[in-house]
């Protein structure tokens, strides 16, 4: 029994990788790791669970990308399969990967009717979150099949109320100004231009430090 469950985890584990290689072309992935983590339901009840996440061993880092609609696990008995969860199914996602906790938030308001997952960046009365798209355009004019891929990060504030916005380098001092105004020593860093748009980690965690 114990061999056929091993045989089984590794035909699972060929037939997640060449999934996500097959819908996912752009995600570089080419490692599969099993971390354990917890699932918090919309009724706020937690599960154990065990996670495949594909990931780039070069640069040993997560393509979020591809998990903003999906994510596979197993039951905590690490022998369930079970469907993928979904952002309408849950209110978050945490698991463990390279000895540093990740958390997956279900996000609504950047797209109509819908729910993506996000990692979470920095937590409190505000959360930043980013979100990871990749950008192609083609090279060597119409008829041509190369192209180049650029990822995009993009910022996401989601204030206390819930509300979410995109932050750029090119509105951030505006929506900063407006949101975290009730903090006066984080609006005269942005203002003074001490903070710049780089330091948006470093506004966020401020800012929720200074209402504690």
């Amino acid at each position: 029994m114990p061999i056929l469950h091993k045989c089984n985890q590794f035909f699972i584990k060929i037939l997640i990788t060449w999934l996500i290689s097959l819908f996912f072309p752009n995600a570089n992935c080419n490692a599969l790791a099993y971390t354990s983590g917890t699932i918090i339901w919309n009724n706020d009840s937690v599960s154990e669970a065990l996670f495949p996440i594909t990931y780039n061993a070069k640069h040993n880092c997560i393509p979020y990308w591809i998990y903003e609609k999906k994510i596979p696990y197993f039951n905590s008995d690490n022998q369930t399969f079970n469907k993928t969860l979904s952002p309408n199914d849950v209110k978050e996602v945490k698991f463990i990967f390279q000895g540093n906790e990740v958390r997956l938030l279900s996000i609504s308001g950047l797209s109509k009717n819908s729910r993506i997952f996000l990692p979470l960046v920095v937590d409190g009365r505000v959360k930043l979150l980013n979100k990871y798209q990749i950008n192609s355009t083609t090279v060597g004019g119409p008829n041509s099949n190369l192209s180049n891929e650029r990822l995009i990060e993009k910022s996401i504030i989601m204030a206390e109320s819930g509300i979410v916005q995109k932050i750029s380098k090119s509105n951030y001092q505006k929506k900063l100004k407006h949101l975290l105004s009730d903090c006066g020593l984080v609006i005269a860093k942005i203002e003074s231009k001490k903070y710049l748009y780089i330091h948006l980690k470093e506004i966020i965690f401020e800012y929720n430090s200074c209402l504690k």
